[in-house]
């Protein structure tokens, strides 16, 4: 039994303050509206698994599910609150070896 095959395979953006984050400001304070809607928009195509902010503040998390890493990248390469410097974000492939 090859354990690794049978892994569901997702990728998780990590996303961290960028530099047009607003200083000290909460994140319900940042211009966050756009990056919202295309995460809604994401949701409602199946790729957006799980997404939201960290209860610290310090950035969020998201789960996507395409078929590769150069996907994965268009996906942030195309989101608001990264072309906006709000925040940035790694991606890492992510097998899921638990549900």
């Amino acid at each position: 039994f090859n354990y690794h095959k049978s892994m569901k395979k997702y990728f998780t953006i990590l996303y961290s303050r960028g530099p047009n984050w607003k200083g000290d400001l909460n994140w319900t304070e940042q211009s966050l509206l756009t990056h919202g809607q295309y995460m809604s928009e994401l949701s409602k195509q199946g790729i957006l698994i799980l997404g939201g902010p960290f209860d610290d503040g310090t950035g969020g998390q998201s789960v996507i599910k395409v078929e590769n890493m150069s996907m994965a990248e268009q996906i942030l390469e195309k989101d608001p609150a990264i072309l906006e410097g709000v925040f940035t974000a790694t991606i890492h492939p992510w097998l899921i070896a638990f549900e």
